[in-house]
């Protein structure tokens, strides 16, 4: 065996990972990360002494462990005119080309293959050029759409060379360019604007039993689950848990995925879904899948913690669904559901640390945690998301 062959076999399946850091954990077997993501749900509800007899079940593991990811926002910089497409190596800024990135869908590594030539045919890597981002979302039938974040905001979108793109590479969805901010640590600016195709993509949802993936509408730059693999599990498990009378309340619902999946499987002829999502995009989105699937839903444009109360007073609303970002959810939100008599949730967290915050509040207020599920839908990396069954 080669010393770059024994070199890489020792190293995981990824040559670059020490260079990157995207995969903190791609050099440790797999069940020595669930073990690893599991104790790290159980550090943080140990912190609350409220929390102290909440069953932590072992971590669910993923079915995709490569090749999952279905977006791939990457730093773009040209060296000696080679456009170097990757992440930032760790405490510099310097970017690490991910040629062959393994955690990523295999469209996606076609397509930054593609996105190399073209920066290189027309110069359009910085420095030289305005190109500083690209964000790739991997569609529905092996498509994707292209974000561009370009330096520049008086750039006009229709100065870039895109025919070239799209009239070669028929798979691509729609291209947008964000005018971003090359002073930020976060690149991305709040503008972007769509150059060519929809401002919408279509992502597929997995089904449980095999049955086909459900195509869900979702905007340009919108939330949309990275890892897909465990879902059908996730909403298992949500739908045995909400497995009562009553309309759903999806928070911080998105594109509608969470609910709309749920009561697709129930039998209920009754079944309606309220939402609420402060994003007009995400909001409007949700409301062409709930159309689509031919679901009973009303859609909500605000914050959580605005609306909550109000919605759980009009209505009898039981069963809800929390999926907030990191920060976890306002108190008021989980004071509006202490308010609600006999309620059932099911609290998806990013964040083990606000989620268990969130947990002992709930807890002081009289509800009961029955289990929380750590789930791995980020194999390889550090980042671990919880399921939590509260009545």
């Amino acid at each position: 065996m080669s010393e770059r062959a024994e070199d890489t076999r020792a190293r995981g399946p990824c040559a670059i990972s020490r260079e990157c850091g995207g995969c903190a954990l791609i050099d440790e077997s797999y069940e020595i990360q669930l073990r690893r993501k599991r104790e790290r749900v159980l550090a943080a509800l140990g912190a609350h002494r409220e929390l102290s007899g909440v069953e932590v079940a072992s971590c669910l593991a993923a079915p995709e462990r490569l090749d999952y990811r279905n977006r791939a926002k990457l730093a773009v910089f040209a060296s000696d005119g080679v456009p170097r497409i990757g992440l930032y190596r760790r405490g510099t800024n310097r970017v690490v080309d991910l040629a062959e990135c393994v955690v990523t869908q295999p469209s996606l590594r076609r397509a930054v293959a593609t996105l190399r030539r073209w920066l290189a045919d027309f110069r359009l890597a910085r420095p030289e050029g305005p190109v500083m981002v690209v964000d790739l979302r991997a569609g529905a039938h092996g498509r994707w759409h292209l974000t561009l974040v370009v330096d520049d905001v008086h750039l006009d979108p229709k100065a870039l060379p895109l025919e070239s793109l799209t009239a070669t590479n028929l798979d691509i969805e729609g291209i947008a360019v964000n005018f971003g901010d090359p002073s930020s640590s976060y690149a991305m600016g709040e503008t972007t604007s769509v150059a060519a195709g929809a401002g919408t993509f279509e992502a597929l949802v997995p089904a449980a039993n095999r049955e086909a993936g459900v195509a869900f509408v979702v905007p340009v730059g919108g939330f949309f689950q990275v890892a897909t693999s465990l879902l059908p599990a996730i909403h298992a498990r949500m739908r045995s848990h909400l497995d009562c009378d009553g309309p759903l309340c999806d928070a911080y619902c998105g594109v509608g995925v969470h609910g709309l999946m749920i009561e697709r499987a129930r039998s209920d002829p009754d079944a309606f879904v309220l939402g609420i999502e402060e994003s007009e995009a995400a909001t409007s989105a949700a409301r062409t899948n709930a159309q689509r699937l031919g679901i009973a839903a009303r859609y909500v444009r605000g914050r959580v913690e605005d609306l909550l109360a109000g919605e759980l007073e009009s209505r009898p609303l039981r069963r809800v669904v929390l999926n907030p970002a990191r920060a976890g959810c306002r108190r008021p939100a989980l004071d509006a559901l202490l308010r609600v008599g006999g309620a059932r949730i099911a609290y998806l967290s990013c964040n083990p640390d606000t989620l268990a915050r969130d947990l002992a509040i709930l807890v002081r207020g009289g509800l009961e945690v029955g289990e929380v599920l750590p789930l791995d839908l980020m194999p390889q990396t550090d980042q671990v998301e919880a399921l939590a069954l509260i009545a």
